[in-house]
């Protein structure tokens, strides 16, 4: 039997998470996948973890590279994988044991430009349910564009083809891919439709490396995404024209709103749950990123 489904996961230095993460997927109720992991050079236990546990299930595949990064080492996986479609999972993520089979059965009634994400949990080192995202969107192609995250990159199963199309992901946003790989996507007429029920876990850890010090990764990618668009005319209405989005606001959004979006819910987490321990120059720029362009400058003029 063909394998419909290749789950893929980059990990580095993920002893404490990896074989939950991974058990998450290997107990699935639906069966036929296989679930590609590339070792992104750990120096922990990571990759004898995943050994042991692919000693014990044929359908773990488990490569290694250089630190690379996550990019490239997704695009590893991608490259050896078989099935139709490609499920992506975080390594200290959790995938509820109905996630795959919700998510292709959505694909299989659906058009081949489809891409499935899912509502989430956030949770933290403990496993412990901090907040839940099971909001629809009207049109969540055209709240991406607008800067929002109304759709988690890894809760995603997408056609192997729609990858291939734009390429993989673009090793050289390491930081930033995943928007990126979503921002060619929907160039090239993808549409994102969102299971409305929880289906996966995203962990919030306390030294994650957030979007915080991202800003100018995140706002290089929208910029670029605007000059390919710019640039291919006959994609401009299609992309921009259709998803009711006015030019003008996308070119004059500026950092704020790329920030807000994606930290939305790590503040979240922060704010109402443990606000106190949060390191003062986050805060510090969680607030002053919401300040009138005028004070902003006031502010730097008297501290530069």
């Amino acid at each position: 039997m063909s394998v419909l489904i290749s789950v893929i996961t980059a990990v580095f230095n993920d002893e404490k998470f990896i074989k939950k993460s991974v058990e998450s997927i290997l107990s699935q109720t639906f069966g036929n996948f296989e679930y590609i992991i590339v070792d992104d050079g750990s120096t922990d236990n990571t990759l004898n973890i995943l050994k042991e546990i692919a000693k014990k299930d044929i359908r773990l595949i488990v490569l290694t590279q250089n630190n690379l990064g996550a990019a490239v080492a997704r695009n590893t996986a991608i490259n050896v994988a078989s099935g139709l479609y490609i499920a992506i999972q975080d390594s200290d993520d959790i995938s509820l044991p109905n996630r795959l089979e919700k998510q292709l059965y959505q694909l299989l009634n659906s058009d081949q430009k489809l891409i499935s994400c899912t509502g989430y949990h956030v949770i933290n080192e403990n496993d412990e349910v901090i907040t839940t995202n099971n909001k629809l969107y009207e049109n969540i192609n055209k709240n991406i564009l607008k800067g929002s995250t109304p759709a988690l990159h890894p809760t995603m199963m997408i056609p192997k083809d729609l990858i291939n199309q734009i390429g993989g992901y673009n090793i050289f946003y390491n930081k930033t891919e995943d928007y990126d790989l979503i921002l060619r996507l929907i160039e090239n007429n993808a549409r994102l439709e969102k299971i409305n029920i929880p289906l996966y876990s995203y962990r919030i850890r306390e030294n994650s490396e957030s979007t915080l010090n991202n800003g100018a990764y995140l706002k290089r990618v929208f910029e670029n995404h605007l000059n390919r668009i710019n640039n291919r005319p006959e994609n401009f209405s299609k992309v921009v024209n259709d998803q009711m989005i006015d030019k003008n606001y996308i070119l004059k959004r500026n950092i704020r709103e790329i920030f807000y979006s994606e930290n939305y819910i790590v503040f979240q987490k922060l704010y109402y749950k443990n606000y106190f321990k949060l390191p003062f120059n986050y805060f510090f720029f969680f607030v002053f990123s919401f300040l009138p362009k005028q004070l902003k400058m006031s502010i730097k003029k008297i501290f530069s």
